[in-house]
């Protein structure tokens, strides 16, 4: 039973299927059949009636909701019972069906379907049930209830759907436009179809979108046979006459004036209309603002800086451009450049680009949406600012001290910074490298126009050959690493040594045009004191106006200009010729020593005192006082005399000086010349080459003769001096290496090369002789010249001192004396024959100072001190002003007393030099002078000591001469202490701690003049003096310490300062003063007008 009655089931299944198959076909094809219908009455319909958009609009959603109905009905809920989705007929449903198909089944099928489904509800009747069901199944089984739906009934539908193809078919053929026109209509059932006029509407506009606010203008072609007069064009509610184009009939426009809103037009001509077009009106972008940020290299200083709303650039080369655009409306920002264009990066809030600039050139910006571009008008320009080379100009002084060395003033100059300056120098001659030699100079790198001071000493430069020479520039190379640090050199120049000879002829000749100076400055000196005797003799006859006197000054004035540039020339002629000679010859401490001694005599002529009174001297030109006319007139008188005297002096040790050198100086040319000889007595005779050796063997020979020469002239110039060195002619000696010179050059010439190396042998040990010979002379000469000086030193300090206590008899006398006493007439008589032994003792001086140069800065002022205070004391002796003269008398006695010490102190230096043999030893050093102060200020606490003891005895009663004479010598002392100190300060290389403790001394020493003055002797006396001893201790230990770090310092080879020459000097203050003007009117310039400024500073300085 179970079997039959599923396969019973099973078959029901199938025809449910098949059912349903048949009933998706018949949908199907009713579907088609009634679309192909409806599309062909609709088309047709529109095809020729050109019905309204609102017609067509219902129409094609009607026809939409039919279809979709019908293929719903019809074939999709077919489909979905097919695939038991949904609502589907029942087994029992089916069994009727199959059942009016076969009528022998009758009623069985349904009764067997319904017995099935008792026996699910009935478990009590299971087998009565199961074999009715089993006997009914055996009866329905052979049946096939597929046949129950049978092909026939799919005819009906299939030939609908054949009828209405046809149809289509047929329309197809025969009007085609049914459906291509009508259709299409329908399907684009939003826009309005006019009936075919007999001319088309054409639109050449491309696009239909305009910017918000912009005006658009339509352009309109009517095409056809028939062209209408006018075209209107339909805007809203109202139509407006199109323009119609004068190039030709068919053209039409219409400009619309600031669209604001989307709208739709259409076209009007003869009834005729256009379908709609709509203008769609959309923003346009929009840039905002926008920021250019500049960033140059760091290299230039140039700070960062930021423009806003301003395209156009000026910029360092290299820098770093960036731009930031805010914008709306906006998808892209474009920047054009003359070679390419880039679209800028965007993040939330603007457009980004930046970029590395290196020429000049213009960009421009454009900026767009999806619908427009907006392309700025405006060009910009950006401006690359070149980094322009370095310029450098070179300023070259050479040192007065040293032919050789060069002082070199460079400005340099860049826009932006240096990254080293250099000078470049390499030698040319035989087997001499083509490769320049760089020396790196310091300079501040970051200073754009800077002064830079380079000093080089050529002599440094080893030159093989006479001939070899140097050439040098110097190279500035900028900071632009761009560029790989780009270079200016300065022009090439050349340095060539001066040969011996010609340095020796350089000496000569201002060794010459010194001496000429010398008598040139004698005469005008000379003059001036003739024209002060004049003005005397005048004065005394009462021939003098006071127009005489200005012109008498104004002469004076003018002289003394001549006077100054004369002096000024003997200095630095003297200093020259010094520094030649230092350099043709080795240094000598002795010879170095004169020279410096020379030299600050040369410094010195022109003394403090008469430059005051030179100035003194044009104040009076302006206003002309009889009083001080008179007291200038007397000192200027005096101070021209001191000057001629010191002229001569000077005169005088040059010569001798003169004479030392070239003796020493040709004693050191014997010497090489002699090693040039053995030289050539070994080389000439290996090489065997008897022209080249005669070449040497001649050269060596002029040597001789002019050094021959020397020593002749030497001899001369040693006999025009006032005291002359005794020196041998030694003619025999020259006599004797001339021959020997002579019979070498005549074996050379016969070719006899081992008797030619003898005699070189022989001239050689000659010359030797020779030198040591010229070296002896030259001890001998300082020898003989120290002891006869020693000599007159004593003589004349045994003078001075029998001079001075004449003069304190004479100033202690006067002070008991009253001017009626018969006895001050005998005084007079002594004073005047007084300063006749003065005059001899000055004589002696000067004589001896023209020997020992270290004496005319000891002596003169105090001689020049005393000889106008034994005028005045004389003076006023004889117009009895006894007051006066006793005052000038002890003016005469103090310098007396210091010129003794400066005596006794020259006196041990002397004897030091004979005794140690070597120079500088005497050398006067502030260590000395302070252990002389110290016993000074003992020698003035004894006096003071005295002094007091003298006052407790008498218990204040009146001793008269007695305190007097101690008062007197009080300040004898004490004015001696003033002298040293006065000197002590004027001393080189004194630490400032001891000027400080120099200057409270002299300060303690003029209050106890005060008081020895007022005679007012009192104990605070003798405290000042134990202060200015506690002082003196101090100064001299600040003097130790300062020895030490001198002495410390030399050992770490520090190098002494140079200075610059006057030329250089000048210009560095020119240059400064126009930097300092600069930064006082601190104008803020850019670098274009900075630049400008520097090179127009540069043209006219």
């Amino acid at each position: 039973m179970k079997d039959g009655y599923y396969i019973l089931l099973q078959k029901i299944e199938k025809f449910i299927k098949r059912y349903y198959f048949f009933k998706i076909v018949k949908g199907f094809l009713l579907f088609l059949s009634l679309v192909f219908v409806i599309v062909s009455l609709e088309s047709i319909i529109e095809y020729y009636n050109y019905t309204s958009i609102n017609f067509r609009t219902t129409l094609f959603y009607l026809s939409l909701i039919i279809f979709l109905f019908i293929i719903s009905y019809y074939v999709i809920i077919p489909v979905l019972a097919l695939f038991r989705i949904g609502k589907r007929i029942s087994f029992k449903q089916a069994s009727k069906i199959i059942s009016n198909h076969f009528e022998h089944i009758d009623d069985n099928l349904i009764n067997t379907i319904e017995l099935g489904n008792n026996i699910k509800g009935n478990h009590n009747e299971t087998d009565l049930l199961i074999a009715s069901i089993e006997q009914r199944t055996k009866l329905l089984n052979p049946t096939q209830f597929k046949f129950s739906i049978p092909f026939k009934n799919l005819t009906k539908p299939f030939f609908y759907f054949l009828g209405s193809g046809f149809i289509i078919l047929f329309i197809l053929s025969f009007a085609p436009g049914v459906f291509r026109d009508g259709t299409y209509r329908i399907i684009d059932y939003g826009n309005y179809y006019e009936p075919n006029a007999p001319f088309k509407f054409i639109l050449k506009n491309k696009s239909f979108f305009v910017q918000k606010g912009e005006n658009f203008t339509l352009e309109l072609i009517i095409d056809g046979d028939y062209i209408p007069n006018e075209v209107y064009i339909s805007i809203g509610e109202n139509s407006f006459l199109m323009i119609k184009n004068e190039k030709g009939n068919n053209l039409f426009n219409f400009t619309i004036k600031n669209l604001n809103n989307s709208i739709d037009i259409f076209f009007l001509a003869d009834k005729y209309k256009s379908q709609k077009t709509r203008i769609e009106v959309l923003p346009a972008p929009i840039l905002k603002d926008f920021i250019v940020e500049l960033v140059p290299p760091p290299y230039t200083g140039v700070e960062n800086s930021q423009f806003k709303n301003s395209g156009d650039l000026n910029i360092p080369f290299g820098s770093v451009v960036k731009w930031k655009f805010k914008t709306n409306f906006t998808d892209s920002v474009l920047l054009f450049f003359i070679d390419d264009s880039v679209n800028c990066s965007k993040n939330e809030k603007q457009f980004e680009y930046s970029r590395q600039l290196f020429k000049t050139g213009i960009y421009s910006v454009s900026i767009k949406n999806n619908h427009f571009t907006l392309n700025d008008n405006i060009t910009y320009n950006i401006n690359v600012i070149p980094d322009i080379y370095p310029d450098i100009d070179v300023h070259s002084i050479q040192d007065s001290n040293r032919i050789s060395s060069f002082y070199y003033m460079l400005n340099v100059n860049d826009d932006y910074g240096f990254q080293k300056l250099t000078f470049n120098y390499r030698i040319i001659g035989n087997n001499n490298s083509k490769n320049f030699i760089k020396d790196v100079i310091e300079l501040n790198k970051g200073n754009k126009n800077q002064d830079v001071f380079f000093y080089y000493d050529f002599s440094n430069i080893n030159l093989v050959s006479e001939n070899d020479y140097i050439e040098y520039f110097f190279e500035i190379f900028d900071n632009d690493y761009f560029s790989g640090y780009k270079s200016t050199k300065s022009t090439l120049n050349i340095y060539k040594p001066q040969s011996q000879k010609e340095t020796k002829e350089e000496i000569d000749k201002l060794e010459k045009n010194t001496e000429k100076s010398i008598d040139e400055s004698k005469k005008i000196v000379d003059d001036i004191q003739k024209d002060i005797e004049e003005f005397k003799r005048k004065e005394l006859n009462n021939e003098l106006s006071d127009w005489d006197r200005k012109s008498f000054l104004k002469n004076i004035s003018k002289k003394q200009k001549e006077l100054d540039k004369l002096l000024s020339n003997i200095k630095n002629e003297n200093q020259k010729k010094n520094n030649l000679k230092n350099q043709l010859y080795s240094e000598n401490e002795e010879i170095l020593k004169k020279q410096k001694e020379i030299q600050e005599i040369l410094d010195q002529i022109m003394d403090e005192e008469l430059k005051q009174l030179l100035r003194e001297l044009d104040e009076l030109r302006s206003k002309l006082d009889q009083k001080d006319f008179e007291k200038l007139k007397e000192k200027l008188d005096l101070s021209y005399k001191n000057l001629n005297e010191s002229l001569d002096k000077s005169l005088e040790l040059l010569k001798r000086f003169q004479v030392e050198e070239k003796m020493q100086n040709l004693s050191e040319d014997f010497k090489k010349l002699s090693k040039r000889q053995e030289n050539l007595s070994t080389e000439e005779y290996k090489k065997k080459d008897l022209e080249n050796q005669k070449i040497n063997q001649n050269s060596i020979k002029s040597n001789f003769n002019s050094l021959k020469e020397d020593f002749e002239e030497t001899i001369n110039k040693n006999k025009e001096l006032k005291s002359p060195y005794k020196l041998e002619q030694l003619d025999d000696e020259l006599s004797e290496i001339e021959k020997k010179l002579d019979d070498i050059n005549n074996d050379i010439d016969k070719k006899s090369d081992k008797k030619i190396n003898e005699q070189r042998k022989d001239a050689s040990q000659s010359m030797e002789e020779m030198s040591k010979k010229l070296n002896n002379m030259l001890q001998q000469m300082n020898s003989q010249s120290m002891n006869m000086n020693l000599q007159d030193l004593r003589q004349i300090t045994e003078n001075l001192n029998l001079f001075s206590f004449n003069q304190e008899d004479i100033y202690n006398d006067l002070r008991i004396t009253y001017s009626n006493d018969p006895k001050f007439v005998q005084l007079i008589k002594q004073q005047n024959n007084l300063n006749l032994d003065f005059e001899m003792i000055k004589d002696s001086l000067n004589s001896l100072a023209s020997r020992i140069p270290q004496m005319n800065r000891m002596i003169s002022k105090e001689v020049k001190d005393m000889e106008f205070s034994l005028g005045k004391t004389l003076f006023e002796f004889e117009a009895r002003h006894r007051r006066a003269s006793i005052r000038y008398q002890r003016n005469v006695i103090n310098s007396s007393n210091i010129l003794a010490l400066y005596l006794e102190e020259l006196n041990e230096q002397i004897q030091n030099q004979m005794s140690q043999g070597s120079s500088g030893k005497g050398k006067k050093q502030p260590g000395n002078a302070m252990k002389k102060l110290k016993q000074q200020q003992e020698n003035l606490k004894q006096q003071l000591e005295q002094l007091l003891e003298q006052l407790k005895s008498c218990d204040g009663k009146n001793t008269g001469n007695q305190i007097n004479e101690g008062v007197v010598k009080s300040l004898a002392e004490q004015e001696i202490l003033n002298k040293m100190l006065n000197d002590l300060q004027q001393s080189d290389g004194l630490s400032p701690e001891t000027i400080r403790k120099l200057k409270e001394i002299k300060n303690l020493s003029d209050k106890n003049i005060d008081d020895l003055i007022n005679k007012n002797i009192t104990t605070n006396l003798l405290k000042r003096n134990e202060n200015i001893k506690t002082r003196l201790l101090e100064a001299e230990k600040s003097e130790r310490e300062r020895e030490k770090e001198k002495i410390r310092k030399s050992k770490e080879g520090r190098k002494a300062e140079r200075e610059l020459p006057a030329e250089i000097d000048s210009f560095l203050k020119k240059n400064n003063t126009y930097k300092e003007t600069l930064q006082k009117n601190n104008l803020n310039f850019k670098n274009y007008y900075k630049n400008l400024s520097k090179k127009y500073y540069q043209g006219i300085k």
